[in-house]
């Protein structure tokens, strides 16, 4: 999550710095490779739905799947 974080605002700092735009779309597309996350310790009992809805109030949920 941290990572996440520090790559967040590099690409910011970096975007705003006036860069070619082939090399903004690269760090986008970085961006967006690195917004899954592994929850692990879950209960038997917690389906995609739950999962969703858990995460839901940080923020816009994409997918939530639950692998067993």
């Amino acid at each position: 999550m941290a990572f996440s974080g520090k790559l967040g605002g590099l690409l910011r700092q970096t975007i705003s710095q006036n860069i070619q735009s082939p090399m903004a779309s690269m760090l986008n597309s970085v961006r967006c490779m690195s917004s899954k996350l592994f929850v692990g310790g879950l209960s038997y009992g917690t389906d995609d739905q739950s999962l969703r809805d858990a995460f839901s109030g940080f923020g816009d949920v994409t997918e939530a799947r639950v692998i067993c």
